[in-house]
């Protein structure tokens, strides 16, 4: 008897870039780093290219102070500051997918402020 197939979830979801500075921007969607799966990452459609990608690190650090960095093939990723439009897609994908994510990281104050979409310029 054969077990049936499961599908294990990436722990990151990758988004357009809604700039010209990333190819794409993956968010991560739990206490898993987009970054541990890199050789992944850098194969899916959208994130190849020299621009690299905007790692959103939110869910996975469980802190507002370490979010955003920028990584490409070479061997480490670096801290960045997004553009307004980079950190506003990547609070409006939390927001609406908080029922789907793993917050487990965060404080219950950073928990609750995702579950109700108020990210805004909170963080």
């Amino acid at each position: 008897m054969t077990e049936p197939h499961i599908a294990l979830r990436k722990p990151y979801a990758l988004l357009p870039s809604p700039s010209e500075t990333y190819n794409a921007v993956a968010v991560a969607t739990g206490w898993e780093r987009p970054d541990e799966y890199l050789a992944e990452l850098l194969q899916e459609p959208a994130a190849q290219g020299a621009a690299g990608v905007l790692l959103d690190l939110l869910l996975a650090n469980g802190t507002r102070t370490r979010r955003f960095f920028h990584i490409t093939a070479g061997p480490r990723a670096q801290r960045v500051e997004p553009s307004s439009a980079e950190r506003a897609m990547c609070n409006r994908y939390l927001g609406e997918h908080a029922d789907q994510l793993d917050l487990s990281l965060l404080s219950p104050a950073l928990r609750y402020i995702v579950r109700e979409g108020l990210l805004g310029s909170a963080v």
